[in-house]
């Protein structure tokens, strides 16, 4: 800052004086005064003084006489900023003459170093170079302009929460007095009690249904829930190996939790230290964050596994689905995810904007640009190709498109491999990794796509393979294959028949102890292989990650999902199929239950937290494994704290809604 006051002073002295050039040249004049006087001088104190200065930015904003400026460039994934309390007189027209000045002026040649200075700073990663683009906005106007009076549809939203919350507590009091007030006996009290499988303490006649519908709501019913588990409800029996899926998923999110922090702080932060982060892509422990993107892999592997095992279990005690059974499990998929979806798509459409402040908030709104053309896309699940551009209203929201267009595709799986014969199940999950496998090498090859993810120069990656289905359906399928084998070898040794016999001589084969620790083994090479290999093309920054043939970018970004997916399977199926007791007493604890049930709305919500949590920050961020660790145990705990409220007065209640719906 000090040398654009030097160029913004040269070109004072050349040039004709106006209101604002006067007033600047007393603001300069006051840098380095240690003890500021006048208002002149407070504003120099209030102003930055080097490279990613912000200066005081609400002191600045508290003077009537004074107007906070923000000069920034911005290139690929960091950008470069300087704060400048300056006259109110100034307009940003002022701002940019002066500028256009100093960069054609000969005599301006140390001003003219430090745009080049900027430049450098703004490419540390040896990006595409650009030419540098200066940009002046008054951030306190802007805020006071785009985000004081709340919008028609924030109100709307907010009355929509106090509806919720009334809901809660009327349901939650009606519930309470429900269970815990007694009754007259009468004939149909003592024939309701006959039916009763579970007595209660104080049972109840029914009640109306308008209190019916608001028990959904009560918290006092679905609080507890929380903390239920497969194990929990199993009084008296061992804890069910499928309990171990919870510490997946819990530490599946924390990883999410992880690399979006990280990628956030250089996207959206100004960075102190912006040329220590060539260094920072040299250090191995480093491949832990950028390969955090595998962790929505895991979510993928997780949910084909659960598909296929509970619908496998559900179609082999019914024998068969009717039509209408079909149709049904549709619906429910699309009625379980949507409303809490939804209410954070809104939610954050609505009211994001006003959640923040500070001299970077004026991206406040950019967050959910594309809701007001593409939110539709959001609710039909197509916005992982609509709009073709890549933006989605909710960044997050790309995960659930993925994970539905997967369900959609997985019952004719089933119904073939269940009713038709167990081969052509196998030939479909065979049929989806070579699917996996073969678009994603023509599609990287066709973009001639890097490994390293800040490596890309334009939004293409993300677009063409990063979010489309075909590239990312092998984890899932692999999922599919691992329920084939965890169903057929709990129902043999349940009811000693044979269900698939390969799924079942798959099952077998782990509980040999070497087969199985080979499985063991094999797994985690696949899992850390992949996850570590990156470390020899992440570290090539200084020569533009070139090191890494195409033959090699391909062959990584080709097979890594469905390895990464056959490595959980390797390392996960033997412990669902009851072994290595130590690391399923691990993964199955009750303290994984209630995260595991926040996971959903944790993920929905967590973006939007982060969002004006980075965009509010008053100086630049340092960035070292302190602060990132910081930024993480303080993201994940808000983040599972915002979901309770969120899985209380959405998730819970609307799945109860559907159960008094069905007379259930």
């Amino acid at each position: 800052m000090a040398r654009l006051a030097l160029g913004l002073g040269l070109v004072l002295v050349t040039a004709e004086l106006s209101t604002c050039l006067n007033e600047l040249v007393q603001v300069l004049r006051g840098l380095g005064t240690l003890q500021p006087a006048t208002h002149y001088e407070l504003m120099a104190s209030y102003s930055g003084k080097a490279v990613n200065d912000l200066g005081d930015y609400y002191s600045c904003c508290n003077m009537k006489e004074a107007e906070y400026a923000l000069f920034s460039l911005t290139v690929s994934y960091t950008q470069v900023g300087l704060g400048f309390c300056g006259p109110q007189n100034c307009t940003t027209e002022d701002y940019y003459e002066i500028i256009a000045n100093l960069t054609t002026d000969a005599d301006l040649s140390r001003f003219t170093s430090q745009l080049t200075a900027l430049q450098s700073k703004q490419s540390p990663l040896r990006l595409q170079q650009t030419s540098p683009s200066l940009t002046v906005v008054f951030p306190q106007t802007y805020i006071h302009d785009h985000f004081t009076n709340l919008s028609g549809g924030a109100v709307v939203m907010l009355v929509l929460c106090g509806l919720l919350f009334s809901a809660a507590v009327a349901g939650s009091v009606f519930d309470y007095l429900r269970q815990h007030t007694p009754v007259q006996a009468s004939e149909e009290y003592e024939l309701l009690e006959k039916a009763k499988v579970n007595s209660v303490p104080s049972p109840a006649l029914p009640a109306p249904l308008y209190q019916r519908i608001l028990m959904c709501f009560s918290i006092y019913t679905n609080l507890p829930k929380l903390f239920s588990s497969r194990s929990s409800e199993k009084v008296g029996q061992r804890s069910d190996p499928l309990d171990i899926l919870n510490g997946v998923r819990v530490m599946s999110m924390g990883w999410v939790i992880l690399g979006h922090v990280y990628v956030f702080r250089l996207e959206l932060g100004l960075m102190k230290n912006v040329d220590d982060l060539t260094e920072v892509f040299k250090q191995v422990k480093t491949c832990i964050i950028y390969g955090g993107f595998w962790a929505v892999d895991s979510f993928f592997w997780l949910s084909g596994l659960l598909m296929s095992f509970l619908l496998i279990q559900q179609l082999t005690a019914k024998g068969r689905l009717s039509p209408g059974g079909w149709i049904y499990m549709y619906g429910h998929r699309f009625y379980r995810i949507l409303p809490a979806y939804m209410f954070v798509m809104f939610l954050t459409w609505a009211l994001l904007k006003y959640a923040g402040n500070g001299p970077l908030w004026i991206n406040g709104d950019s967050f959910n640009n594309p809701c007001h053309d593409y939110w539709w896309t959001n609710l039909l699940f197509i916005n992982n190709f609509v709009p073709s551009s890549g933006q989605t209203c909710l960044a997050q929201s790309w995960y659930l498109a993925n994970d539905m267009q997967f369900f959609i595709i997985s019952p004719p799986i089933f119904f073939l491999y269940h009713h038709v014969t167990k081969l052509l199940g196998w030939l479909a999950v065979l049929g989806l990794c070579v699917c996996t496998v073969v678009s994603a090498t023509l599609i990287s090859n066709a973009h001639d796509f890097n490994t390293v993810l800040f490596a890309r120069q334009d939004t293409s990656f993300m677009t063409d393979y990063y979010t489309k289905p075909y590239c990312r359906v092998a984890p899932y399928a692999i999922g599919i294959a691992t329920g084939f084998v965890l169903f057929s070898y709990r129902h043999y040794q349940k009811t000693g028949q044979v269900y698939d016999r390969f799924a079942l001589l798959l099952g077998k084969g782990l509980d040999n102890r070497y087969i199985r620790y080979f499985s063991y083994a094999l797994g985690l090479f696949f899992i850390n292989f992949f996850l570590f290999i990156q470390y020899n093309a992440y570290k090539d920054v200084d020569n533009g990650w070139t090191s890494w043939s195409k033959a090699d970018n391909l062959m990584f970004l080709g097979w890594n999902r469905l390895c990464w997916g056959l490595g959980l399977s390797l390392v996960l199926l033997p412990m669902l199929l009851g072994h290595n007791h130590v690391a399923t007493w691990f993964l199955a604890h009750q303290i994984w239950t209630p995260l595991a049930r926040l996971t959903f709305c944790t993920y929905l919500v967590h973006l939007s937290l982060l969002y004006p949590y980075y965009l509010s920050q008053n100086t630049a961020y340092w960035l070292n494994d302190l602060s990132i660790g910081v930024d993480l145990v303080f993201v994940t705990v808000v983040s599972y704290l915002a979901a309770v409220p969120l899985t209380l007065l959405m998730e819970s209640p609307f799945m109860a809604l559907e159960k008094l719906l069905k007379g259930k």
